[in-house]
């Protein structure tokens, strides 16, 4: 149960990240 969970907070995490970024960069570091 916990590992769907954490899936799916994964993603949201992702999409949030992406967001901010506005880059198609899986490198957030690459400010």
């Amino acid at each position: 149960m916990p590992l769907s969970l954490l899936m799916i907070f994964a993603l949201l995490v992702t999409l949030i990240t992406f967001r901010q970024n506005g880059n198609a960069d899986l490198a957030p570091a690459t400010n």
